[in-house]
């Protein structure tokens, strides 16, 4: 995998553990309105690439 690889992934994970983030602090939210925001941005994630969610399931 060649850096450039690399950088994209760390930056989409940065972008994720930053709507993770943002979810947890939400103050007056319900349950519901956070599961919804966490399935947006897993997602988004997702749309954009969905090898960073898939594949860092099976490194060892």
């Amino acid at each position: 995998m060649t850096l450039y690889y690399k950088g994209k992934r760390i930056r989409i994970l940065q972008y994720l553990l930053s709507r993770l983030e943002h979810v947890s602090k939400e103050a007056n939210t319900s349950s519901e309105e956070k599961l919804e925001s966490l399935k947006n941005a897993l997602l988004y994630v997702y749309d954009f690439d969905a090898t960073v969610l898939i594949r860092s399931h099976f490194k060892t």
